[in-house]
């Protein structure tokens, strides 16, 4: 297996913190050529490319999948994983459950895989994966390129009524369960 660091703004600190992990595990490290570096140790080898692709190498499973498991951990992700869903499909999601003052906002959408691609084009990706100025102005985009009102909704809850509904279910969980329901 192939994981890659996203190219974003966390790389750098990805990078450093993935190569710290590895120092503090024995591993000396070695420059090459197209490789922000090569890490060895008895039998393993874990090459580190300046796109953020890591390529693992070795007899010892155990250690590789620590190592493999950290990286994990810190946003590298499994290249060349396949889609399991294809055709159309719905994703939900919410923001400001947590806060004290604004709406509870809940989003949801039906893509096709001609949608999905589209909306790939335009760099939609995990929002983890981006800063609030460019999820702000993917939103603007994908409603004005790609989505139209028969595949998207968006719902706003005051905290007003959101009080009441969770004092009517009384539970954080059936509220926001009752919320994606709607759309």
């Amino acid at each position: 297996m192939t994981l890659k660091f996203p190219e974003d703004e966390k790389f750098d600190e990805r990078v450093k913190k993935f190569r710290e992990f590895l120092e503090s595990r024995g591993f000396g490290f070695e420059q090459r050529p197209n490789q922000l570096s090569l890490a060895r140790k008895e039998g393993i080898v874990v090459n580190l490319y300046k796109n953020g692709k890591i390529v693992f190498e070795g007899k010892s499973k155990g250690e590789i999948e620590e190592i493999k498991n950290f990286a994990k951990s810190i946003g590298a992700e499994e290249e060349g994983q396949t889609k399991l869903i294809k055709g159309k499909r719905i994703g939900t999601n919410e923001v400001g459950k947590g806060d004290y003052f604004g709406p509870l906002i809940i989003a949801g959408v039906i893509i096709s895989d001609e949608i999905e691609k589209e909306l790939e084009s335009i760099g939609v990706k995990d929002s983890k994966r981006l800063s609030d100025t460019r999820i702000r102005d993917l939103g603007y985009e994908m409603i004005r390129r790609v989505l139209d009102r028969k595949n998207y909704e968006i719902i706003h809850i005051s905290p007003l009524r959101y009080n009441l509904l969770y004092n009517r279910l009384r539970n954080v969980n059936r509220t926001l369960g009752w919320a994606h329901a709607r759309l």
